[in-house]
This record gives C-alpha cells, sequence and structure tokens, in this order.
C-alpha cells in the first residue's frame, strides 16, 4: 500500500513540475506561434502518439510516462488555450458555457471513456489492443480545431445619463459597511 501511494505521488510530482515548467517557457510561445486552433489540437494529437507507444509496449512505466505527459500537456498548454476561448464571450455567457462543459461534456466524456475500456475488455482485448482502438476516437479531436479564427461579439456599449459620458461607478471609501455611525 505504501508503495502504491509513493509511486501514484511521484507521478502527480512529475506531472505538477512539468506543467510548471511547460506553462512558464513553452504555452504562451506554443499559442502565439500556432495559435489557438493548432494548440487545442495538440493533446489529441499527444494522446494519439502516448496510445500507439501504449500499444506497442504495454508497461507499468510507460502507462505512468503516458500518463505524467498527458496531464501535464492537458493542465499547462490545453486549459489554457481553452479559457482564451472564453475571452471574447460576454460575462452571462461565459459562465454559462464554462459551467455546462465543466459539469456536463467533461463528466459524460469521462463515463463514455471508462464505459468504452470496461466494453472492449469485455469483448476480450488486452491492453495493447484496447490502446489501438483508443487511436480513432482521438483522430476526430485533431481534426475538430479547424479555423483559427475566433468570431469577436460586441461589447455592450456602457449606459449613458443624459449626455455622452458614460456612467461612473460610485466608490465606496473606508472599510465600513452600512452607512454612517452616529456617536462618539
Amino acid at each position: 500500500r505504501a508503495a502504491q501511494t509513493a509511486f501514484f505521488a511521484t507521478v502527480d510530482l512529475g506531472v505538477n513540475l512539468l506543467t510548471l515548467v511547460v506553462q512558464l517557457f513553452l504555452t504562451a510561445r506554443m499559442v502565439l506561434l500556432l495559435g489557438v486552433a493548432l494548440t487545442l489540437g495538440f493533446l489529441p494529437a499527444l494522446t494519439i502518439v502516448g496510445f500507439g507507444a501504449l500499444a506497442l509496449v504495454p508497461t507499468t512505466m510507460a502507462i505512468a510516462m503516458f500518463q505524467v505527459i498527458r496531464r501535464a500537456a492537458d493542465y499547462a498548454v490545453t486549459r489554457p488555450s481553452r479559457e482564451l476561448l472564453y475571452t471574447v464571450a460576454l460575462r452571462e455567457d461565459r459562465y454559462k458555457a464554462k459551467s455546462f462543459l465543466d459539469t456536463v461534456v467533461y463528466r459524460t466524456g469521462d463515463q463514455v471513456g471508462a464505459w468504452s475500456v470496461a466494453l472492449l475488455r469485455a469483448v476480450g482485448l488486452g491492453a495493447a489492443q484496447v490502446s489501438f482502438a483508443a487511436i480513432p476516437a482521438h483522430t476526430k479531436g485533431v481534426g475538430s480545431y479547424g479555423s483559427d479564427e475566433v468570431p469577436r461579439q460586441e461589447r455592450p456599449t456602457p449606459v449613458t445619463q443624459g449626455g455622452d459620458q458614460p456612467r461612473k461607478r460610485r466608490r465606496r471609501r473606508g472599510k465600513r459597511r452600512g452607512g454612517r455611525r452616529s456617536g462618539p
């Protein structure tokens, strides 16, 4: 049990360190060089290569290495790139879309993936065959990021009072809440 915990802790440490290095030194450069669309296609392409490697070498160490590289690429490259897509959306639309995608879409994808592996295992496929079977599912992800152009939505214009000047917000002063205190 202790060896298993140490193994998974080492995998998570590798993910965290690799994520930090990639985010600090590569993510911004990748987005600037490749654009958001190709950067989003990086993880599915990496996953295809990883499943191909797992099909050829289905060992625990290969699975751990693939897991470290894939999770680090997800956290360091894909998630920041995905967040860039929300910058052109209005605040209310962004809130609704992110909630829906993070809860419904990703959880459904995780469940379908787990069921697919269980089904392939029930049919009698081994680890190498399951890895080969996973490759076509990820080729869709690579090709689905077509154009790098993200349509910009018009931002609502500020409400004006009488003239052409935008309405100013009142600035609160001090740390008091609830109005002025009476008395000494």
